[in-house]
């Protein structure tokens, strides 16, 4: 009876935890297939990312030695790719948008504004995050709080 017992709660906890191991290597390769491709699209800019960070279908990263930040979104970062000269930038900030419904507020966007020294330049806003892709907020709000900081320290 003991060995049963043993047995049984072994495959229980198996069928359990096999479901998770599986997810978390599709996301393991997912995430380092799209590492690759931001590393791609960085390459395609002449860049060489020593810091980036990745998600949904969003990527950031810094050319410390260009002194530039590459900026790209889509499936394949094919979408959207930004490159930004550093020594053109006065400041970077972040933006919380949020939209109300009565007494409820909620996130609609979080973008990293990007105000450019020459005042002709309109200012260019990264999007981190817009509810319209479906997806529950995450950490997006401390990677533009992260990359705010890591933009201004370098200019």
């Amino acid at each position: 009876m003991g060995n049963s017992v043993i047995i049984t709660t072994i495959v229980i906890l198996a069928l359990i935890t096999v479901p998770f191991v599986i997810r978390a290597q599709k996301k393991s390769k997912k995430t380092k297939h799209l590492l690759h491709q931001f590393h791609l699209a960085g390459s395609n800019q002449n860049l060489h990312l020593s810091e980036q960070d990745i998600w949904e279908h969003r990527g950031i990263g810094i050319d410390r030695n260009s002194e530039c930040i590459l900026f790209a979104m889509g499936t394949e970062f094919n979408d959207n790719v930004e490159k930004i000269e550093l020594q053109k930038v006065r400041r970077s900030e972040v933006n919380k948008i949020m939209k109300s419904s009565g007494s409820i507020s909620v996130v609609d966007r979080i973008e990293l504004r990007i105000v450019f020294k020459d005042t002709n330049t309109p200012h260019l806003f990264l999007e981190f995050y817009n509810v319209q892709g479906g997806k529950m907020i995450n950490e997006e709000f401390f990677l533009a709080e992260k990359w705010e900081k890591i933009i201004n320290e370098s200019l």
